[in-house]
């Protein structure tokens, strides 16, 4: 599992908190008009700039953090749970939180494409209880 973790969990949970926190901080920026959708989501992307942090620092500076907190035999449960509830805290929880708040939804692709923005509509009356489009 040491082997594994260093070779390929590294790298991959590395660009995984790299892109959680482009994405919060992307959408921190773009809701900044919400107060509570900005604090969460740029708290969670400091844990997954801290996380990605923290590895790069582990392999270039050899500080074996992964040593002194004892994560170095891990079995694949603990290892797929941890990714899990990071995921949670990065991705999802921020999400969660800026339903609940008061920040109108953004429409959706299908709503988006129902009809374009600008679109004009004429109605005509064809017969007596007929309308045409």
């Amino acid at each position: 599992m040491t082997e594994f973790l260093h070779q390929i969990f590294g790298p991959m949970i590395f660009i995984l908190a790299l892109l959680a926190a482009l994405i919060n901080f992307t959408i921190a920026v773009s809701r900044r008009q919400y107060p509570m959708v900005v604090l969460v989501r740029v708290l969670a992307g400091l844990v997954g700039l801290a996380v990605s942090v923290a590895i790069i620092l582990n392999q270039v500076m050899e500080l074996h953090i992964f040593q002194r907190v004892n994560l170095v035999d891990l079995s694949w449960s603990t290892v797929f749970i941890a990714t899990g509830v990071f995921v949670f805290l990065v991705l999802w929880f921020p999400s969660y939180v800026e339903r609940g708040s008061q920040a109108p939804a953004r429409p959706s692709i299908q709503e988006k494409a129902v009809r374009p923005a600008k679109a004009t509509v004429r109605l005509q009356r064809s017969g007596p209880d007929e309308w045409v489009n």
